[in-house]
């Protein structure tokens, strides 16, 4: 949903199309079976992003009356951010930043989320930035890296 500050400030729009022809279960033909367009706030303004939804050619396959999108997008899953703000109030949430903090510094960049918004999406991701991280070799390597890094990435199916 378009709201009358989104449109305010409105970038553009994005299109983004599947990586693959090919149905990912079965290996058929896909053919687009619509659009879905979700307006998201990302740095430098709001940008509204359509997907195009594909459906398998093969009767036979689960995906063949299912819509779905085998895309990369830059929406974040669950929100209507792009995943670059949603990483970075994650990592300054996690190194101790609060709402407020955070709220003014996204002003600037014409994001424009309310704090409880930033508190809402921090719990909501607790649970996964609490996972355990890679043990050994690997977990030095991370150390001696100064900034966090935060990977967001959904792919349908």
């Amino acid at each position: 949903m378009l709201t009358e500050k989104m449109a305010r400030h409105l970038r553009g729009t994005i299109t983004t199309k599947a990586f693959t022809e090919l149905c990912p279960l079965c290996g058929h033909r896909l053919v687009e079976a619509g659009k879905t367009t979700k307006t998201i706030w990302s740095y430098g303004g709001a940008i509204v992003e359509e997907v195009v939804e594909y459906t398998c050619t093969n009767p036979l396959c689960e995906n063949h009356k299912r819509k779905f999108s085998p895309a990369i997008t830059i929406r974040a899953p669950m929100t209507r951010l792009s995943k670059q703000v949603l990483a970075d109030i994650l990592v300054w949430r996690r190194i101790g930043k609060t709402a407020r903090w955070i709220w003014k510094r996204l002003g600037p960049r014409r994001v424009y989320i309310y704090e409880g918004t930033i508190c809402q999406i921090f719990n909501k991701y607790r649970k996964r930035l609490a996972m355990r991280g890679p043990e050994g070799k690997d977990r030095e390597i991370l150390d001696s890296v100064r900034k966090p890094i935060v990977l967001i990435e959904v792919i349908e199916p």
